[in-house]
């Protein structure tokens, strides 16, 4: 317990264990990146040919009939959150036995852990992990700027053709936000989070990061990180549901009854009833003590 640094060729998991570097942990790092990428490409696609194409004109389609329609299973989410709490529950100062261990750690592949794709072997230090780890929603936010643009200007090109769904950037970002939000709000709180997390070892005075037992805290290397945490707390640990929150209640008078509306944010409060539309941003606050 009392060892702060891993050996030569090793690195540090979530539980704060030394494991053998893979010997591909440039290629594990290249995953990463392919990764957040391939994500993007996703959600634009599911976003723009799923979410926001126009419903049929028929008979019965009323914005509440959007609303509960599901493109995908509610139990996709609900599994998946569920093993963010998992993961969290893997690091957690038990007595785990070590087989029961082993499994827990697999979970935190749904914590968008980048201890998984093993960066301090390609990484040098804590402080650029960390700011990976900030800068990886960052990332995909500029590759789906960027697929969006493209697809503006290739439709433009076209003469908007109607097998192109017509959507604005304000359409992708904020239904993206709406879908993908709660879903990663819990990793993303806890990788913020991570930097303010300090403890006292045996036998010593000095505060260390608990996810890194090698960098002291309040000290030179962690100042630097510093404004990068704060960026993180406003951005994503409050600016995410304030955002969430501001919108919901800009338009809960149109939630159910305008089709532009429902198109765009329908994604969050699809399980809700009515009168609870705003309990998704309730559960965040919830993901958020879990962190």
């Amino acid at each position: 317990y009392l060892c702060k640094d891993c050996q030569p060729g090793y690195f540090a998991d979530a539980s704060g264990q030394c494991n053998k570097c893979p010997p591909a942990s440039v290629g594990a790092f290249a995953a990463f990146v392919t990764f957040v990428v391939g994500a993007s490409f996703v959600a634009f696609f599911i976003v723009v040919f799923v979410s926001l194409k126009s419903p049929p004109k028929s008979e019965g389609t009323t914005p509440v009939s959007i609303v509960r329609k599901r493109m995908f299973p509610a139990s996709i989410s609900m599994v998946v959150q569920a093993f963010q709490i998992v993961a969290v529950l893997a690091v957690a100062p038990l007595p785990w036995p070590k087989q029961s261990e082993s499994v827990l750690n697999s979970f935190s592949v749904f914590s968008l852990d980048v201890n998984i794709f093993a960066s301090e072997c390609t990484l040098n230090s804590f402080g650029t992990k960390y700011a990976l780890a900030m800068g990886a929603p960052i990332g995909f936010i500029f590759v789906l700027i960027t697929v969006t643009f493209v697809y503006l200007l290739v439709r433009r090109v076209l003469l908007y053709p109607r097998f192109l769904p017509a959507v604005t950037l304000a359409d992708v970002m904020l239904t993206t936000l709406f879908a993908l939000g709660p879903l990663v709000y819990l990793p993303l709180a806890r990788q913020t989070l991570v930097l303010f997390d300090c403890r006292k070892l045996p036998g010593s005075k000095t505060l260390w990061l608990k996810a890194a037992l090698n960098e002291r805290c309040f000290s030179g290397g962690w100042w630097l990180l510093f404004p990068i945490g704060i960026a993180g707390l406003l951005v994503y640990v409050v600016g995410v549901p304030g955002l969430i929150l501001s919108e919901l209640l800009g338009h809960r008078k149109q939630l159910f009854s305008d089709i532009d509306v429902v198109r765009r944010y329908s994604g969050l409060y699809k399980l809700v009833r009515q009168p609870h539309y705003s309990l998704p941003v309730l559960l965040m606050g919830k993901k958020l003590a879990i962190a």
